[in-house]
C-alpha cells in the first residue's frame, strides 16, 4: 500500500504523457523538499516493480512513468483531478502574501474563488496561519463590514512577507533571464523578478555591487542574496506607502564602520529610486548590513546590537565549540581556524536570527545527510542563541555552522589534549612539546606552562600533564615525567599512561553506549498505520510511565519538531526534546511496517531520544554510536527487516561497539 505522498507522486507522474519531470518540479507541486521526493520515489518505484509498471529514474532528468498498455488502469487509480497543486501550506502562503502585498481588506469568498476551495476551508486555513504567525506578532483578522485584513508592525510584516516569498515555487524557466551577479542562482533570481519586479531587483543588486566597490570588499553569497531580497522588499513597501512606524534600534550603539556603509548604501538607493529614505528606514538598512558577512575577512567587528546586554563573540564561539566538542567526542577547542570561522559566523548570525533576516542554504538536505551527527550536535548547541538573543535559529543557519565543524572534524586527528610543564623556561618546554607530538601521534599539546603554574592546572582543561620536574606536585589524575631529551624510556612512560587513560575512558563510556541506553520495553514494532503525533504520544507515555522522563516531555518533543523536522533521510527520524525533562537517559527504537508521514518526509525507523543535553557523557555516547550505526554500518536497513524486538536488540548490540 502506497503512502499518501507516494500516491501523490504517482498521480503527477502518470499525467506527464511519458515525459520526464524533475524532482525539483515535483517538490514544488507537492510543497515538499527534493530529498523527500527522492525518498518517496523509491517507494513509488517498488510499487511499480511489484505491479509490472515501468518507472524510469535518471540523474538530472527526474522520473518518467512509461504507462504503455497500463495507461487507462493507472489513470483510473490516480485520477488527474486529484493532483494536489494547491495544498494547505500553499493556500496559507497565498493568503498571507496577498494580504500583506495588497494592504487592502479581502473577503473569504474571493479567496475561496481564487483557490478553488470552500469558504470553510479558507476559515480553517486562516486559523492555522494565525497560529503559525504568533511568534512574529502578526495576526489575520476579520473586520465586520470590511473583510479580512492582516495586522502587525511594518518591520514584522516585512519579515513574514519575505519568509513566505521564499516558499514559492516558480514554473518559469530560470535560464530565461541573465543573472546580474554570480552569487545569485538562476532560480532565486527568477523568483526575485516575479515577486519584486525586475526593475526593483536589478537596481538593488546594482546598488549593492556599487557599495562593495566603494568599501573595497565583497559580501558572501548567502548574505548577498539576503541583502538583495530584503532591500528589494523594502523598496517596494516604501513605494506603496508602507513605512516603519518606529526605529527598531533607537537605544542601540551603532558600529561606526557599518554606519558608514549604511550612509553610502542609502545614498546609492536614493539616487537609483529617486527617493529620500527616512532615517528609520536607514536604520533598517543598517541592521541588514550588520547581519551580512564579507568574503576573505578574519577581522571581527564588535557589533553591539542587543538592547539587554552586550555579547562577547569570542566567548560565545568558545562555548559553542566546547559544547559540540563534548557531544561528538572530538576536541575542536585548539583549532585556531575553526575558532576564527565560528566567531565570524556568529558575529553576523546573531544579528540575523534576532531580527528575523533569513538566509537560505541550497545544500541543506545534503548537509543533513552528509554530516547528520554534526548537524544534530549543532542543533542542540544552538541553545546558545536562545540564551543570548532569545530566538532559535533556522535549519539554514545551523547548516552553515555544521559545514564549519564538519570540515574541522576531518582534519582533527590528535585526541589527547596535553599541557607540558617545564622548569627550563617556556622556550625549552615548547621544543620538548614539539618532540612529544612528533613521537606520539595521539598527543595534541595545547599549552606550554612554567613550573610555578602547575598548582593552577584544572583537570577539565587537559587530558594529560607532562612535566620535566619530577618532584612537582600537580593535582591531576594523569601526570607523567619526561626528560628534556624525550628518549625511548620517556616515550614508553607517556604511551603507557595514554593507554591507561584511554582504557579507563572506554570503560566509562561503555555505560553510555546506545545499547546500554536501550531497554527491552523501549523497543516498538508498529504494524498498524499511525500518525506522527499518535506514535510520539504513545512512546512518550511509555517513557513517562517508566520513570525516564518528566511531565511535559511529549509537548517538548512536538515543540522541537515544529522548529525543525527531525528527518535525517533514508527513512530515519531522530526526534528529541529541548528542555531538561529527562530523569534517566534512554533511547526508544521504533520500527513501523507502514511509512509515517513526517512533515517533509516519510520514515519507518525512529530513534526517540530521552537525553539531557546538559549531560555530555550520555549525549556524546549516543551521537558517536548512532553516527557509526546509521552512516557507516547502516543498521537502519537491518532494523527495517527485523521481525521481532529480539532481532532489533541484536542488531543494535552487534553494530554499536
Amino acid at each position: 500500500m502506497l503512502s499518501k505522498t507516494a500516491s501523490k507522486i504517482m498521480r503527477v507522474l502518470i499525467h506527464q504523457d511519458d515525459e520526464f519531470i524533475t524532482y525539483e518540479r515535483i517538490a514544488g507541486m507537492l510543497e515538499i523538499s527534493e530529498r523527500s521526493v527522492h525518498n518517496y520515489m523509491k517507494e513509488a518505484a517498488e510499487f511499480c516493480e511489484e505491479n509490472g509498471y515501468r518507472l524510469v529514474r535518471r540523474g538530472g532528468k527526474g522520473g518518467c512513468l512509461q504507462a504503455g498498455l497500463h495507461r487507462k488502469e493507472l489513470e483510473h487509480l490516480f485520477p488527474k483531478d486529484q493532483i494536489p497543486c494547491e495544498t494547505r501550506k500553499y493556500r496559507m502562503c497565498y493568503i498571507i502574501r496577498t494580504l500583506i502585498e495588497n494592504g487592502e481588506p479581502y473577503t473569504g469568498s474571493l479567496f475561496a474563488e481564487e483557490l478553488f476551495v470552500s469558504k470553510s476551508t479558507i476559515c480553517t486555513d486562516i486559523e492555522k496561519a494565525n497560529k503559525m504567525l504568533e511568534p512574529d506578532r502578526v495576526c489575520i483578522r476579520r473586520i465586520v463590514g470590511k473583510g479580512i485584513i492582516i495586522q502587525g508592525r511594518e518591520f514584522d510584516l516585512r519579515k513574514v512577507l519575505v519568509c513566505q516569498n521564499q516558499k514559492v515555487y516558480l514554473e518559469e524557466d530560470p535560464k530565461s533571464a541573465a543573472v546580474p551577479d554570480y552569487r545569485i542562482d538562476p532560480v532565486t533570481y527568477a523568483r526575485f523578478l516575479s515577486q519584486y519586479r525586475k526593475s526593483t531587483a536589478d537596481k538593488v543588486i546594482a546598488c549593492i555591487q556599487q557599495l562593495e566597490r566603494q568599501i573595497g570588499t565583497q559580501f558572501n553569497d548567502y548574505t548577498f542574496c539576503m541583502l538583495a531580497e530584503y532591500t528589494s522588499s523594502q523598496m517596494n513597501r516604501l513605494r506603496g506607502g508602507h513605512c516603519l512606524e518606529e526605529s527598531m534600534i533607537s537605544r542601540l550603539t551603532l558600529v561606526e564602520e557599518i554606519a558608514d556603509w549604511t550612509d553610502i548604501f542609502t545614498g546609492l538607493l536614493n539616487r537609483q529610486f529617486r527617493m529620500n529614505i527616512d532615517p528609520r528606514e536607514g536604520l533598517y538598512l543598517y541592521l541588514l548590513l550588520l547581519g551580512a558577512e564579507v568574503q576573505n575577512s578574519s577581522r571581527i567587528v564588535n557589533k553591539k546590537f542587543l538592547i539587554e546586554k552586550e555579547i562577547d563573540i569570542e566567548d560565545a564561539a568558545q562555548n559553542m565549540i566546547q559544547y559540540i566538542s563534548s557531544i561528538v567526542g572530538r576536541d575542536f577547542r585548539e583549532d585556531p581556524l575553526l575558532k576564527t570561522s565560528t566567531a565570524l559566523f556568529l558575529n553576523s548570525s546573531f544579528i540575523r536570527v534576532k531580527f528575523g533576516f533569513e538566509i537560505k542554504n541550497p545544500f541543506l538536505d545534503e548537509i543533513k545527510r552528509t554530516y547528520s551527527a554534526i548537524f544534530s550536535a549543532c542543533f542542540t548547541a544552538s541553545k546558545e542563541y536562545e540564551s543570548l538573543v532569545g530566538v532559535f535559529p533556522t535549519e539554514d543557519e545551523i547548516s552553515y555552522m555544521a559545514i564549519l565543524f564538519g570540515g574541522a572534524m576531518v582534519q582533527n586527528k590528535r585526541d589527547i589534549n596535553t599541557v607540558v610543564i617545564g622548569s627550563g623556561g617556556v622556550g625549552i618546554a615548547q621544543i620538548i612539546a614539539r618532540k612529544i607530538e612528533h613521537k606520539i601521534m595521539d598527543i595534541n599539546v595545547t599549552s606550554v606552562l612554567p613550573a610555578n603554574a602547575g598548582v593552577m592546572i584544572d583537570e577539565s582543561q587537559y587530558d594529560l600533564v607532562i612535566t620535566t620536574v619530577p618532584s612537582l606536585k600537580i593535582k591531576h589524575p594523569y601526570v607523567v615525567y619526561t626528560t628534556p631529551l624525550v628518549g625511548e624510556q620517556d616515550v614508553f612512560r607517556i604511551k603507557k599512561v595514554c593507554h591507561e587513560m584511554k582504557e579507563k575512558k572506554k570503560n566509562l563510556e561503555k555505560r553510555w553506549t546506545i545499547k546500554n541506553l536501550m531497554e527491552d520495553e523501549l523497543i516498538f514494532l508498529e504494524s498498524g498505520t499511525m500518525t506522527k503525533k499518535a506514535l510520539l504520544h504513545k512512546v512518550c507515555r511509555k517513557l513517562k510511565d517508566g520513570g525516564y522522563v518528566k511531565d511535559g516531555f511529549y509537548e517538548d518533543v512536538l515543540r522541537r519538531e515544529e522548529i525543525s523536522a527531525s528527518v535525517l533521510g533514508g527513512g530515519v527520524a531522530v526526534p528529541h526534546g529541548m528542555a531538561n525533562l529527562v530523569e534517566k537517559p534512554a533511547v526508544a527504537i521504533i520500527k513501523t511496517d507502514h511509512k509515517v508521514e513526517w512533515d517533509e518526509g516519510s520514515v519507518d525507523v525512529i530513534f526517540l531520544l530521552a537525553l539531557n543535553f546538559e549531560d555530555i557523557q550520555s549525549t556524546r555516547a549516543f551521537f558517536e554510536t548512532f553516527y557509526e550505526m546509521t552512516m557507516e554500518k547502516n543498521a537502519a536497513k537491518l532494523i527495517r527487516k527485523a521481525g521481532s524486538k529480539e532481532e532489533i536488540k541484536n542488531i543494535i548490540m552487534m553494530n554499536s561497539d
